[in-house]
């Protein structure tokens, strides 16, 4: 089930589309699927930049097969469903960019050569000031393999109970000078019970206990692994107290680029969640009200220390005390989140053409916890101070979110429809908990220049004292018109406004010129409106058609509360807004489905029962 716009209070705390998935459960009978897809560069056109380059077509080559099997372990009682999923991806990348020229590698001094190898050759004009250009492309493999098991099992007929575990480990590769290899695993296990006491009352437990794990490493093209070795020759030239292996290293140009060798440990998440929904019917009320509560610990586990070389420009190269160099150790950090809500609502039906659902959620976030210092700003006079054990914000018992939505029968028939929503909505607090094990997204906390000494590089993040969980309204109106018997024609249009978003200002208050700290505030604002049209044709003689027009405008002054945005001299908030990175004006989605009849004779007897889908998508810049 998908819905655009979401205004009731089960489905969830935060505002927007919502998906539901129901996996599947075996039955009295054994059934059995597989299905492969794939794809090849022979039907695919070539990338705009390669044709401007003069580069062929690269390889685009998927196979994907997903078998699944299920049936009964006790016919009537206890049911088994499982499925896998193998996918291999080679897709080609189209690279242009600036590089050291020959004659730049040529004449560097011994210690820089071997960083100075890592970027590809030049193969384009020279830009001048010791770049050339280089035009590439280069192939990055990624692969999932994804594995499910369920099991039902039927303790009366108003008792049952269900488990489902997932394993989904995947690969994937990226970058065009090196590789940056992303190793990730995700591991599921949800546990259900579904009780129904009688004819009115329904409730529904389940208990799900998730952990995703990345890891991330730095390697050489053609490499299986890297140590920081590829860097290893000018480690002990900069760095004469540093081991020349088993580091995180990066080497950057100003105006070329930077490569980076090496491990960066693993990062982990741990979530625990458990939702209780019970509904009763009575009359014309359908009641509901549950409970879910949420548990998160976010983990940072860094390999090793890091080290960074930064050159201003190509003629840096020449003396190493042109350079800025920076390390610092491993971070090793977790934090704990915990959300609990707890909600109601009423599904009334006033009269056979009217239905209303008033429903209401509390929400409840206290303080993330973390084991590491926690900064915080002063207004006062600008300052930044160390709040030792001072919680990020109070625990706040008035998080109240009223929702409301209504249909009407506008015609008897029904042929008319009119529906309405909205509600008020808090986001969650994760992504704030994530600043307390980040302390600052490059790990430098110093450098140092040959011919400017030491400078204090610290790029930390603190928080606003007054800090508070963002608040989003949303409403939306829906108008559905029956075209005869199998047709639909919806139009609809969405709106919502998010205040006291999380936007991270660096250079603000608290910083100065070497000292920079990105304050966690709630700045923040958004606006979106939307006009949704779409027209449904049932299954009508084999055939049934679906098509999606969407007009929006999203506007904001961040579009994102993990990006860093500058609060310096000649910044601010006002000066910011503007339509967001993800604006999207237009959107058109159509999809068809034709199922040829069966008839005995004619070609209808070889292509009855074969079925035929066409998708299009076309959408503005």
């Amino acid at each position: 089930r998908v819905q655009t716009s979401n205004a009731v209070s089960d489905l969830g705390r935060l505002p927007g589309a919502n998906v539901s998935l129901t996996s599947r459960s075996g039955s009295n009978e054994f059934h059995g699927s597989a299905v492969y897809r794939f794809r090849n560069e022979l039907v695919a056109a070539n990338d705009w930049f390669a044709n401007a380059s003069g580069i062929p077509r690269g390889p685009l080559r998927l196979n994907d097969i997903a078998p699944s099997f299920g049936g009964p372990l006790r016919r009537n009682h206890t049911f088994f469903f499982l499925s896998y999923q193998h996918m291999v991806l080679r897709g080609s990348y189209i690279s242009r960019q600036p590089v050291p020229s020959d004659d730049t590698r040529a004449n560097a001094p011994y210690w820089i050569q071997p960083a100075l190898n890592l970027y590809p050759e030049p193969n384009g004009p020279s830009l001048g000031n010791g770049l050339a250009a280089w035009n590439g492309s280069n192939t990055r493999p990624s692969q999932l393999d994804s594995g499910m098991a369920r099991f039902d099992h039927a303790l009366t007929s108003r008792i049952s109970l269900f488990g489902r575990y997932n394993d989904s480990p995947s690969s994937n590769q990226f970058g065009a000078i090196e590789i940056n290899r992303l190793d990730l695993r995700f591991r599921s296990l949800t546990l259900g019970l579904n009780l129904r006491p009688n004819s009115r009352w329904t409730v529904d437990l389940r208990a799900n206990e998730s952990q995703a794990e990345p890891q991330s490493s730095w390697t050489r093209a053609g490499q299986a692994s890297s140590s920081g070795c590829d860097l290893g020759p000018m480690i002990p030239y900069l760095f004469p107290a540093a081991p020349s292996c088993n580091q995180l290293v990066r080497f950057s140009i100003g105006g070329v680029g930077q490569v980076v060798a090496g491990d960066e440990g693993a990062r982990r998440q741990r979530q625990f969640q458990t939702v209780e929904s019970t509904a009763w019917q009575k009359g014309a009320h359908t009641l509901r009200f549950g409970a879910d509560y949420r548990r998160m610990v976010p983990i940072r586990r860094d390999a090793t220390g890091a080290l960074s070389a930064i050159a201003d420009d190509i003629t840096s190269l020449t003396d190493k005390r042109n350079l800025w160099l920076g390390s610092s150790p491993a971070i090793i950090a977790q934090t704990e989140v915990t959300e609990l809500s707890l909600w109601a609502q009423d599904t009334w039906q006033l009269s056979s053409r009217l239905t209303i659902t008033p429903g209401l959620r509390w929400e409840l976030n206290p303080s993330p916890r973390a084991d590491s210092t926690t900064f915080f700003l002063d207004p006062s006079n600008g300052n930044i101070y160390d709040g030792y054990n001072r919680p990020l914000w109070p625990v706040v018992y008035g998080n109240f979110a009223p929702r409301l939505g209504a249909a009407w029968r506008i015609r008897k028939s029904g042929s008319t429809v009119l529906r309405a929503g909205g509600g008020l909505f808090y986001d969650s607090s994760l992504s704030i908990a994530t600043d307390l094990i980040n302390s600052g997204p490059f790990s430098i906390t110093q450098f140092t220049n040959g011919k400017y000494g030491i400078f204090s590089a610290l790029l930390s993040y603190a928080f606003s004292p007054d800090l508070r969980l963002p608040r989003l309204t949303e409403w939306n109106v829906t108008l559905d018109q029956a075209l005869g018997a199998h047709d639909v024609l919806s139009a609809g249009y969405v709106s919502s406004q998010g205040d006291g978003l999380i936007r991270r200002e660096v250079g603000g208050p608290g910083s100065t010129v070497t000292s920079l700290f990105a304050v966690t505030t709630n700045h923040g604002t958004s606006t979106y409106q939307g006009l949704q049209v779409q027209y449904r044709r049932r299954v009508l003689q084999g055939l049934q058609s679906l098509v999606s027009y969407s007009w929006s405008h999203s506007l904001d002054d961040v579009s994102s509360d993990s990006f860093l945005v500058w609060a310096g001299p000649g910044a601010g908030v006002s000066l910011d807004h503007a339509s967001s990175d993800f604006d999207l004006r237009h959107s058109l989605t159509a999809a068809l489905t034709y199922e040829f009849p069966e008839h005995p004779g004619g070609l209808a007897r070889w292509f009855g029962g074969w079925a035929i889908d066409g998708l299009l998508r076309a959408r503005g810049g």
